[in-house]
């Protein structure tokens, strides 16, 4: 498949993509995930995408496989709307304050080399 693309589109509600295949490439760029976004249990074949992503609502992305491994991910920009929500992220992220008040989800060896 060449690929799942959901780059700016807007989910109003909760999404579930738990247990989805993605045998593409999957591109969610400057989506907006106004509810809760569970991809619990989705496994990514190629790379996935979430660069400059909004979510406003938790997001879970608890076991979920990466197959091309945990480089095949990016959450570079991404803004997380609270810390209230519930979070869980891949493993290797966490959130952190982006220094302008706001939280993001930043690689953890990124944080331990600084």
């Amino acid at each position: 498949s060449r690929g799942a693309r959901f780059d700016r589109a807007t989910f109003s509600g909760d999404v579930e993509f738990g247990g989805a295949t993605f045998s593409g490439r999957a591109w969610f760029g400057e989506a907006t995930f106004n509810g809760d976004a569970g991809f619990g249990g989705a496994t990514f074949s190629d790379r996935a995408w979430f660069g400059e992503a909004t979510f406003n609502g938790g997001a879970g992305f608890g076991w979920v496989t990466f197959e091309r491994g945990p480089n095949s991910i990016s959450f570079v920009g991404v803004v997380i709307g609270s810390s209230d929500n519930h979070h869980v992220w891949p493993e290797g992220w966490q959130l952190q304050d982006n220094g302008t008040g706001r939280l993001t989800v930043v690689r953890t060896d990124d944080i331990t080399s600084q």
